[in-house]
């Protein structure tokens, strides 16, 4: 009793034990079985176990090729609101043609699930069959940009057991693997059938998605503001209007011929979803079998609806205030119409647009209140979990990992990034300014006020590792750009996600920022250099000459560092970088406390002789994390 550690919570315990008992009884039903002797028997191959993969994903949210930006912050939420639905409607598809319980589902999170089902010939052929299914209408709306794949290894009960599982587990990921080399059916692929003549001649293609013929049945959609569009993008802005404004979602079988307000077009053809579904409505729907799922959603740690399950709305949108209203940073800069325009945008519990999120980057000097400093920039964060794969491989000794504990593992994972961190940006003053785009499984991908997102990075950094109880081999990777408000998300994204990919290839562990990369710790270390600098500037030791000036000797010291660990044969002209110290020692000694005493000048010339050279010789380049901010945040 006493040795025992209760590290898997009673829900998952319970969950996998539904599960294991649903694909049990079938198998020795459907074979006729059903005895003592058989149930015990874990030899033969009882279990298949199946992951169904979206492809395509992060493509598919950050797609372009429209003709227009308006709404593009809704067609955000909803694309990334679409990919979660569709990987939850699939497994849910799957499941009902196994006439399987939705406790089937083991894991479900970042486009991913697995079920556990019996082995029996119907199974292996209901698997393809949906699969066929879902990649129709998935090709049908999307032309082969995003698919999704079932595999499938079949398994013994005796698979299950102590220090087996971890073998079957990673014959199941290999099995995913080879999946995803033969994402589609070839004679699926080609040409899209039809596609011209899909068209309407009095419309064109879709402004939003550039892709899709306008459809229709958009015209004066209250949605749209007047653009038509095709069904797919309408139903995106349809998502992403209502998951800022709705407090509950059902999901309702299009059996019913539902004639509310929902989506122009169902998902997978089989569920529609709507909002807010009146009571009537609601008791109509469930007396004929028709509402599958009806939730309360969840913003910002708040349950909007008590008496119903809940739904987690894994991202935080910044919506205006009364406040913003009195906000005299929206009339910062050259007064003209876009001073104007972005005022009368503020409408109490509308979401905020991306310029008015780089406008919160500005700072108030000190010398008036209604004045403001720094750039107006947004910053976007790309973070995710380091070797997850590996984690859920080889993070628990081979004795202790089981279905239970995987399914713990990968729900709370997916809670930190889906939950934790859209009520810390909700609930935190500094961060209310932050749009989540999207966060769940282990991806994070943010836009807000660049500043801000560079304090919530070094947030993140500590919460996950708190998180993670301070073990230093469960570590995250992120990357920062900083942007004007106006580039496409699809730009920004593409370049977020290669700062990542530079942290990543740093040994992970690391984030970019300025187009430098560092471990955690040494980014640390630049934010107390950063306030060391600030507080030389705040009584007088240095102005801004000489940090423009020490932004020339950054450059010259990393240059140096990178001909000393050079191999090859230098050129006289490459020596002129070793002149960094006596540059440095000249401009310090010329320009330090100029308005100071003599000896109180002569005190600040050393402390920032004793200092600067050292941080140059030892982060070169890295320095710009510290330095940059401040540049940035007194333009």
């Amino acid at each position: 009793m006493g040795k025992v550690i209760p590290d898997v919570s009673l829900y998952d315990h319970a969950k996998a034990t539904a599960a294991l008992a649903a694909a049990l009884y079938q198998y020795h039903h459907n074979t006729g079985s059903m005895t003592e002797q058989a149930i015990k028997d874990n030899k033969p191959d009882k279990f298949t176990l199946i992951t169904g993969d979206f492809y395509g994903i992060q493509n598919f949210i950050f797609s372009e090729g429209g003709s227009t930006n308006r709404s593009a912050a809704k067609l955000l939420r909803g694309r990334s609101f679409a990919v979660s639905l569709l990987s939850e409607l699939a497994a849910r598809s799957l499941c009902n043609a196994l006439g399987l319980p939705a406790t089937s589902i083991l894991l479900n999170a970042a486009g991913k699930f697995t079920i556990l089902a019996p082995t029996l010939p119907e199974v292996a052929q209901q698997i393809s069959t949906t699969e066929n299914e879902l990649n129709d209408w998935l090709l049908q709306a999307y032309y082969g940009e995003v698919s999704i794949g079932f595999s499938s290894i079949q398994a013994a009960p005796a698979d299950f057991e102590k220090g087996n599982f971890p073998g079957l587990w990673e014959k199941l990921g290999k099995a995913a693997e080879r999946k995803k080399f033969r994402k589609l059916r070839l004679d699926q692929t080609g040409a899209v059938k039809g596609y011209l003549d899909s068209f309407d001649n009095r419309l064109s293609v879709c402004p939003f998605c550039g892709k899709r013929p306008a459809d229709p049945k958009t015209e004066n959609d209250a949605y749209l503001s007047g653009n038509v569009a095709c069904l797919i993008c309408r139903d995106h802005i349809h998502f992403g209007t209502h998951l800022i404004k709705s407090d509950t979602m059902a999901i309702v079988s299009t059996e019913s011929q539902y004639k509310g307000k929902g989506l122009k077009s169902p998902l997978f053809s089989k569920y529609q979803i709507v909002f807010d579904l009146g009571t009537e409505a609601g008791a109509e729907l469930e007396k004929g079998g028709n509402l599958l799922a009806h939730v309360s959603l969840v913003r910002g740690g708040k349950i909007l609806k008590k008496g119903l399950g809940v739904r987690y709305v894994s991202g935080y949108v910044p919506t205006y205030t009364e406040e913003d209203q009195y906000d005299n940073r929206y009339l910062h800069g050259k007064k003209g119409d876009k001073n104007l325009e972005l005022i009368e945008m503020i409408k109490n519990g509308e979401p905020k647009s991306f310029h008015h999120m780089a406008k919160a980057a500005l700072n108030s000097r000190m010398d008036c209140d209604d004045k403001f400093s720094g750039v107006e920039a947004l910053g976007i964060l790309k973070a995710d979990v380091d070797h997850l794969g590996k984690l859920f491989a080889c993070g628990l000794p081979d004795e202790r990992l089981n279905l239970s504990r995987l399914a713990t593992f990968s729900r709370q994972m997916d809670s930190f990034f889906s939950i934790y961190i859209p009520w810390l940006l909700s609930t935190d003053s500094r961060f209310r300014n932050i749009y989540t785009v999207f966060a769940g499984g282990d991806d994070l991908f943010l836009i807000g006020p660049w500043n801000r997102i560079i304090q919530f990075a070094e947030k993140l950094k500590k919460t996950f590792a708190h998180f993670c109880c301070e073990n230093q081999a469960i570590t995250i990777s992120a990357g920062i750009i900083v942007s004007k408000p106006g580039v496409p998300v699809p730009n920004i994204a593409e370049q977020a996600e290669e700062a990542l990919e530079e942290a990543k290839g740093n040994g992970r562990d690391s984030i970019t920022l300025f187009g430098e990369t560092a471990k955690w710790d040494v980014f640390a270390k630049q934010q107390n250099i950063r306030e060391t600098i600030d507080a030389w500037q705040k009584n007088g030791s240095i102005g801004k000459g000489l940090l423009y000036q020490l932004n020339g000797l950054i450059a010259m010291a990393k240059k140096e560092k990178e001909l000393v660990s050079s191999k090859k044969a230098l050129e006289l002209d490459d020596m002129s970088c070793l002149a960094w110290r006596s540059k440095l020692t000249y401009s310090a000694t010329r320009n330090v406390g100029k308005n100071m005493g003599k000896t109180e000048r002569q005190a600040a010339v050393e402390d920032v002789l004793a200092k600067l050279p050292g941080w140059l010789c030892e982060y070169d380049g890295k320095l710009k994390m510290a330095l940059w901010q401040i540049l940035y945040n007194q333009r």
